[in-house]
């Protein structure tokens, strides 16, 4: 895969993490990329409007298209690819448990921020562009089950940066009196990069993550 422009590399990275998911579909992960699962189906792309997230709503980027895959633990994937967005490229993934929550592990380790430190450092934009990653910040939490960090990190030649999160919702209604304290359904993974990243606007987008109506 060959990209140009900066513009171009950003697309041509998001485009080649999808393809990276997708090579590795049948294997399980249990590291900080997210909970352990084995997804075995096939990337759909699907329309905007039957995401089952509000991120079309809630972030200040358009979506540029939005894949789906589901596992045969029911957990469902989604990557949201933004595009052409005034100086802001990247992707959102999203992974989600409807019926129940994601592993307790994977809750946990999304409390550390030195986990979080080395899962922005492995993200291939920082390794493309050589990043030095910016200070960890925890998400504000909105309930006790919000857990996640965030960083920005600029550019070696200050023309722009890079914007890295994961947060952890509980946002299914249903029975909860069997989950673990602190339990999560949803996992919310961004990497959002350019020369007009505003952290803040991201950050109280992400935190207005709810399930689209």
């Amino acid at each position: 895969m060959v990209c140009g422009r900066l513009r171009d590399k950003l697309t041509c990275i998001a485009l080649g993490v999808l393809a990276a998911i997708s090579i590795s579909a049948c294997a399980s992960s249990s590291d900080s990329n997210g909970p352990e699962a084995h997804f075995y189906g096939e990337w759909e792309e699907i329309p905007v409007s039957k995401a089952d997230l509000n991120l079309k709503e809630a972030m200040p980027l358009v979506v540029g298209s939005l894949h789906r895959r589901s596992d045969t633990n029911f957990l469902v994937e989604n990557f949201y690819l933004f595009t052409d967005n005034n100086g802001v490229e990247g992707y959102i993934r999203t992974i989600r448990n409807p019926g129940g929550s994601l592993p307790e592990k994977a809750m946990l380790e999304m409390r550390q921020a030195r986990l979080f430190h080395a899962y922005a450092r492995q993200q291939p934009e920082a390794r493309q562009h050589s990043l030095d990653i910016g200070i960890i910040r925890g998400f504000p939490k909105r309930d006790a089950h919000t857990v996640g960090h965030y960083t920005t990190a600029p550019y070696p030649d200050a023309t722009g940066s890079c914007f890295f999160a994961q947060i952890g919702f509980l946002l299914s209604d249903g029975d909860r009196s069997e989950l673990p304290p602190g339990a999560i359904d949803t996992l919310v993974q961004a990497t959002l990069c350019g020369d007009r990243v505003d952290e803040q606007q991201l950050v109280a987008a992400l935190q207005k993550t709810a399930i689209a109506r």
